[in-house]
């Protein structure tokens, strides 16, 4: 399997692809070519693990890791990633929970998974690598550098970074974010068991909404239903940031300036992955063709967290209310003619301050999200430009504009 530029670049193994995070043509690498499946490849595979290796094996042909998929796999999917039947007036309606993991978010699984190849890649240790990821705010990270602007300034400033040659050679960069193809890979293998195990229960394929701001999740599906698992219909949940759904209508895509609204992690003005979907998908026509995009407003979205609450028995934090609003707003005949699935991201505990007042609840943090939110926070401010950025990086790591990365 070999991996190339959705810029044109060549191409690259997945080892090498693991290692840079970006092409160095500033593109992101996407494989080459795309794996098809059957139903019956996986004939044998019930059980997730089983399910990830068979759909990750051609992934990892020729890999230095491929000898090592199965424990990356186990370590990767070491938490319960259940798929919750949800009681409803109309039709059959489950929620994918991925929140279970120590950070109560599905990041977890891309980045356990990154980490776990990583960690056994044979690379060159004279450089350490510098992971470089763009966040939202809620990951904990040797040296933290708030950056003065919207997630789209911070990921510009990782992608800006890791494209400087000088800067590169210093500190051998990658990335954590799902600009990384080893994000995005282990994000597919949720959607393919939970299509399998309701198609196989059914008999029918599953449709699915997925909240997406920086579009790695939702790609991660439309690659499923690209490599042939039986997933039927396809809706993008997003917030009052509405350039996907956009796009999809007029067929120009026109990155504009995030705004703030209650699903944080989803405030994503120029999704890095949507430079994949165009790569793998061609244009606005054959995609339209395959999925959808339904905008929530802030509004829409306390309504639900409301209305959830009271229909479901629990509380779903604001990102979950954006597919449970789409799925509450299709027509009776959708919902009785299909079988659906929500994607929920996150635990309502990391957004207490939005979720609490709404339904009248107190949340009870999970153990490991407590023991992270109890350690100490550092942050370093700066603003969104490589010199703030190459600044605090070498004063972080005790550099001086002389000294080698390899010193640190």
């Amino acid at each position: 399997m070999k991996y190339v530029s959705t810029r044109g670049g060549d191409a690259v193994t997945l080892d090498e692809a693991l290692a840079a995070g970006i092409a160095k043509d500033g593109g992101l690498f996407v494989p080459a070519p795309l794996p098809e499946f059957t139903l019956g490849d996986f004939e044998d595979a019930t059980s997730i693990h089983e399910v990830a290796e068979v759909l990750l094996n051609p992934f990892f042909e020729g890999s230095e890791l491929a000898p090592h998929l199965e424990e990356i796999i186990s370590e990767t999917l070491s938490f319960p990633i259940p798929l919750t039947e949800l009681s409803v007036a109309i039709g059959d309606l489950h929620m994918l929970e991925l929140f279970h993991g120590p950070t109560a978010a599905f990041k977890d699984i891309g980045a356990s998974f990154l980490a776990a190849c990583l960690s056994r890649l044979h690379l060159d240790r004279s450089i350490p690598l510098t992971i470089l990821v763009a966040t939202s705010g809620d990951t904990n990270n040797v040296l933290s550098l708030a950056v003065q602007g919207s997630f789209d300034d911070c990921q510009a400033l990782v992608k800006e970074a890791m494209a400087d040659p000088d800067l590169n050679t210093r500190h051998r960069f990658s990335s954590a974010n799902s600009i990384n193809i080893g994000r995005l890979l282990p994000q597919c293998t949720y959607y393919a068991h939970a299509s399998l195990a309701r198609y196989r229960e059914s008999g029918q394929k599953p449709s699915f909404i997925v909240p997406t701001g920086n579009l790695g999740n939702g790609l991660a599906l439309l690659l499923c239903k690209k490599m042939g698992l039986p997933v039927a219909d396809v809706i993008l949940a997003t917030n009052e940031n509405r350039v996907i759904g956009d796009y999809l209508e007029s067929g120009e895509w026109l990155p504009a300036e995030s705004k703030a609204t209650l699903a944080s992690a989803m405030d994503v003005g120029n999704p890095s992955n949507m430079e994949r979907v165009l790569a793998l998908f061609v244009d606005a026509g054959s995609l339209h063709r395959l999925v959808r995009a339904v905008s929530v407003s802030d509004q829409h979205i306390e309504e639900e967290i409301r209305e959830g609450n009271a229909d479901f028995g629990f509380a779903i934090c604001p990102h979950t209310a954006t597919a449970c609003h789409v799925y509450r707003h299709l027509s009776d005949e959708e919902r009785r003619m299909k079988d659906w699935i929500v994607v929920a991201t996150a635990h309502p505990a990391k957004f207490e301050q939005i979720v609490e007042p709404l339904t009248g609840q107190v949340l009870v943090l999970p153990d490991p999200l407590r023991a992270i939110l109890d350690r100490p926070v550092h942050a370093v401010r700066i603003n969104p430009d490589l010199a703030s950025f190459q600044m605090a990086l070498e004063e972080g790591f005790g550099l001086d504009a002389g000294s080698s990365a390899g010193d640190k």
